[in-house]
């Protein structure tokens, strides 16, 4: 059992061996037998037992709470950010921003702020101190490094044929606007897993898919 209330800076790899203590504490508890087979639903689970129990929020009086995670920590949050794309890939499941979140035992919208357009990161950086401009900086790349991730991680299961093509290409054309060209090209390098002879109407199909997630 993790010690809860110890939020004293440590080594990274301390942290990675909590981690995967927590990770196989929550599935011993809940019966999980093979983690890279459960729901992408139970896996966020997963992740928030973790930061609940590694990084458990401080409470102000008026009900506010603050993660304990170092979160003005460059180099953290860094390898933070890289051991998750690890984590979420070894166990077989998309990388997202919000998993992330919930590894930092933080608000899923402060990571979307931090990835805010880059122009105004711009701004903010030549008009801030060079720490806190650093700071700034390798939030925005953590946060576009999520998103890139979790893009690849669309286009492998689209090229395994292992998820249903029809909702993987409306996530592909809406989240990241891919061409029919593009998806096209994906397929025709692994014909063996979809079926050149069904791209057209899968992709009409993906037309008329609404993905909301």
């Amino acid at each position: 059992m993790i010690d809860k209330v110890k939020h004293t800076p440590k080594r990274f790899d301390e942290y990675i061996r909590d981690i995967q203590a927590l990770v196989e504490e929550y599935c011993g508890r809940m019966k999980i037998e093979d983690i890279r087979k459960i729901s992408q639903k139970e896996y966020n689970a997963v992740l928030m037992y973790v930061g609940m129990t590694l990084f458990p929020k401080v409470y102000k009086t008026d009900g506010t709470g603050k993660s304990s995670a170092p979160l003005d920590d460059v180099m953290f949050l860094r390898q933070m950010a890289d051991y998750y794309i690890f984590l979420a890939n070894s166990h077989n499941k998309i990388v997202n921003v919000t998993g992330y979140s919930y590894i930092l035992n933080i608000n899923s919208s402060v990571l979307f702020s931090w990835g805010r357009k880059e122009e105004d990161n711009y701004n903010y950086i030549n008009n801030s101190s060079k720490g806190r401009a650093d700071l700034t900086r390798v939030r925005f790349e953590i946060v576009k490094d999520l998103i890139q991730a979790n893009e690849q991680n669309h286009a492998d299961d689209l090229a395994s044929g292992k998820t249903n093509p029809v909702g993987t290409i409306a996530v592909l054309n809406r989240r990241f606007g891919w061409s029919d060209e593009r998806e096209r090209a994906v397929i025709e390098d692994h014909p063996d897993k979809i079926g050149l002879a069904n791209l057209p109407q899968i992709e009409q199909k993906a037309k008329n898919t609404t993905y909301s997630g």
